[in-house]
């Protein structure tokens, strides 16, 4: 098998079952690369009404913290609305941020699943199957980021 380089593209599918949970990780990823390019923007703004000798490493920062809301918004774009299978294409690296996102959104979610009781046990086989497929994958693809 072929060594994964952090940086390198790959096709990865996710399962119809894990596709809300992926989906969910995938925009709590961009929202926060969102919020980042914000602050990133807004301290380019000030350096460049203070003229500080920083504005060339301010607009670095910024346009590299662009390239990731970018990747993150590629990601978003290719996750069908339905309930279906997707194959997506993205780095190993932002593969494994997303994939322990979603992690931890489960984790959450089984927590709260037992704060509330046997009405909601039910649903707990299906929350620790998508926990083990999301921590496998993040292990796969965390090995190389």
């Amino acid at each position: 098998m072929a060594t994964i380089t952090p940086e390198q593209r790959v096709q990865f599918t996710v399962p119809a079952a894990c596709l809300d949970d992926f989906r969910y990780a995938v925009i709590r990823d961009t929202r926060s690369d969102a919020d980042y390019f914000a602050e990133q923007h807004a301290d380019l703004l000030e350096a460049i009404e203070r003229r500080s000798d920083r504005v060339d490493g301010r607009r670095e920062d910024r346009a590299g913290v662009l390239e990731g809301l970018r990747e993150s918004a590629r990601l978003l774009a290719q996750l069908p609305d339905d309930e279906t299978e997707a194959t997506v294409s993205a780095t190993a690296a932002q593969l494994a941020h997303v994939l322990e996102q979603m992690g931890r959104y489960l984790i959450k979610r089984l927590g709260e699943v037992y704060t509330y009781g046997p009405p909601l046990f039910d649903e707990v086989p299906a929350l620790l199957e998508r926990l083990r497929w999301s921590a496998e994958r993040a292990i796969e693809f965390g090995s190389v980021a």
